[in-house]
């Protein structure tokens, strides 16, 4: 069926009554779909559409010593992504900023936008998991320097 003809869209009291989105444990599944986009090592912890337990599971092994989430990613996964960067970085990025890292694509599907993470200096494909803070900015540093971006 044509994604215009879905009977959600074609049918306006079921499009009111459906929600946009279905709860905390959703948004905790789209920031892992980002995450395992722009942490490409972080690919073997990915169980797609775990449960909770899975999805927590995921962010220890993949996160390390870095802040998790809060709970139902009340922000959004931009924030997060801002947050995880800044810590690293040590220099301010803004979820605006983060959010350019990654595009959505049709379905469930997220893009990296590997010139934004260079614009930011970041390069999570250089990065051990789990992320330990030090190691990855040591790494992180080093790629840095190899793409020229300091001296």
């Amino acid at each position: 069926m044509a994604k215009d003809k879905h009977r959600y869209t074609m049918n306006q009291d079921l499009k009111q009554r459906m929600p946009l989105r279905r709860g905390e444990l959703d948004e905790l599944r789209t920031l892992i779909r980002v995450m395992v986009q722009v942490f490409p090592n972080s690919r073997r912890y990915y169980v797609g559409g775990g449960g909770e337990a899975e999805c927590n599971r995921y962010l220890v092994s993949t996160l390390g010593d870095l802040a998790p989430p809060p709970r139902g990613v009340p922000l959004g996964w931009k924030s997060c992504l801002a947050d995880w960067f800044t810590d690293i970085l040590q220099v301010e990025v803004t979820p605006e900023q983060a959010g350019q890292c990654v595009t959505r694509e049709q379905g469930r599907a997220w893009s990296v936008n590997t010139d934004a993470l260079v614009a930011l200096g970041v390069f999570p494909r250089e990065w051990k998991h789990p992320l330990m803070r030090e190691t990855v900015r040591r790494d992180n540093a080093a790629a840095q320097v190899q793409a020229g971006l300091q001296v």
